[in-house]
């Protein structure tokens, strides 16, 4: 920190950048070789470093799993990008002697500083997003850090602001739902309804729900969005309830976070009474790879709300990773094909082995399949 302090009142004249070198997955490490197979781990990486020609006294390391080296008078940003390749090949060669270092995903993130980083404390919120970024990465080792990343981050924190307001004033004023409905492509009846959260935020305008979902999942504030989500579409299925249409269901996404929540069942069963609607018309959706998270725990508080008459559906099929093992263990009534996979049938005569799979595998067990888009 006092270092880049005096970068930043003297030298950024010439050109400087910081090259933050992110290493994840220590946990899994620690848990299977101990600390002290780690904390020799990144000795090796630290000496790694040291064969860089880079002046020794521009190496650092920031926390438990990141390196920064700051490069002065650099040419242009091909010469970075060689340095970050340099990099991870020095990491690579750990590898071949190292067992443990095949766990550590190693990636680089490049900050170019200029005069517009006036304090560290630029500088570091820029790298805390850049290391966000560094972790999302697919397909790529390395990555610079731009102006779309820090207005991405800038319109994440406006999000969280906004999800925090309207659960004050109450998620009704700007949220509502959208039904998508479930065809039967028997008798092309509309046979349930799929209960889709919409946002139109005075400030922001339209979010997608993507963005607002993931936001309020990393903040906690899904749980008290997904309640409103239920009550609202539970008094729609009333609505259609007292209009006749009694065998008409309605599926609403779930997050993993909120069916783990302390009394999520009691709080549902609760909605339901409270609003007086049968519990076999409500359908509740739980993604693949959000079930194999917590799998045991998950499958079980399916089962209590199955023995209510709430049937479950799998969403997403096809995605995930679920073992066939496991599928014929899961406590739910409906596989739903995921829509990459209907994408690809170009035309009815097209015969498509893995969709059909699917449908003869879930015949099997006794499970509805509804082929999404």
């Amino acid at each position: 920190m006092e270092f880049m302090e005096h970068k930043l009142l003297d030298d950024l004249n010439e050109k400087g950048a910081l090259l933050i070198v992110n290493n994840s997955n220590l946990r899994l490490v620690r848990s299977i070789y101990g600390s002290s197979v780690l904390n020799r781990l990144f000795r090796k990486k630290a000496n790694q470093l040291k064969k860089l020609d880079v002046n020794p006294n521009y190496l650092f390391r920031f926390s438990e799993g990141d390196f920064f080296i700051y490069i002065d008078r650099y040419n242009g940003k091909k010469q970075l990008e060689r340095l970050s390749r340099r990099i991870l090949e020095l990491f690579d060669k750990i590898s071949e002697n190292m067992l443990s270092s095949r766990f550590v995903s190693s990636r680089v993130g490049i900050l170019e500083l200029n005069k517009d980083y006036e304090n560290v404390d630029n500088v570091i919120r820029n790298i805390e997003i850049l290391i966000g970024e560094l972790q999302d990465l697919e397909g790529q080792k390395y990555c610079f850090f731009d102006k779309a990343m820090q207005e991405a981050a800038i319109l994440d924190e406006e999000i969280v602001e906004e999800l925090r307001k309207a659960e004050y004033d109450g998620f009704d004023k700007e949220f509502y739902l959208q039904y998508q409905p479930l065809v039967d492509l028997k008798t092309n009846n509309i046979v349930g309804l799929e209960a889709l959260a919409r946002w139109e935020n005075k400030r922001l305008s339209a979010i997608p729900p993507l963005k607002f979902i993931d936001i309020a999942e990393k903040h906690q504030l899904i749980v008290p969005l997904g309640e409103w989500i239920i009550k609202t579409a539970c008094n729609f299925l009333k609505v259609l309830e007292n209009k006749g249409l009694s065998d008409i269901k309605i599926s609403i996404n779930i997050s993993v976070i909120q069916l783990l929540h302390e009394n999520f069942a009691e709080s549902l069963m609760n909605i339901i009474d409270e609003v007086g609607v049968e519990p076999h018309n409500l359908e509740l959706e739980i993604t693949e790879s959000n079930l194999m998270i917590n799998y045991s725990i998950v499958n079980s508080i399916l089962d209590r709300l199955r023995k209510k008459g709430i049937s479950i559906s799998l969403d997403d099929f096809g995605t995930g990773y679920s073992s066939l093992y496991r599928l014929r263990a899961l406590n739910i009534h409906v596989i739903k094909i995921d829509k990459s996979f209907i994408d690809g049938i170009k035309d009815e005569n097209q015969e498509d082995i893995f969709i059909e799979s699917i449908i003869t595998l879930a015949d099997q067990l006794g499970l509805k399949v509804v082929a999404e888009g």
